[in-house]
């Protein structure tokens, strides 16, 4: 395995390494308790497993939430609606507050 502690190595990384060593920190503490209850090293691991979960999250960020919208989805309920009515212009807006940027973006336009 590369020890990827060494500096200047191309991919080395200290959150890495901190994951690293949480792993095979955790991997030593379970085979050494091998003879053990169930609930005595679920109890023991739990804050090790806290502080791994941590440790990657630094390294992997929280993916950013969207909203449940699809533009097909919202152009076949705009296509649905009467020209003018009132549901039908606040669908429009609707559609054009959601994905205006990205309907410019690709050259067209709601109007």
């Amino acid at each position: 395995m590369v020890n990827f502690a060494i500096p200047n190595l191309p991919g080395a990384s200290d959150i890495y390494n901190k994951i690293a060593g949480k792993v095979d920190s955790i991997e030593k503490d379970v085979m050494s308790k091998l003879e053990v209850d169930a609930s005595v090293l679920t109890s023991s691991l739990s804050t090790d497993l806290t502080d791994l979960k941590a440790k990657t999250g630094d390294m992997i960020p929280e993916l950013p939430s969207l909203p449940a919208v699809n533009l097909q989805a919202e152009i076949t309920a705009l296509a649905s609606l009467a020209v003018g009515s009132s549901a039908h212009v606040a669908k429009l807006a609707s559609i054009g507050t959601s994905f205006g940027g990205a309907i410019s973006a690709g050259g067209y336009s709601l109007d």
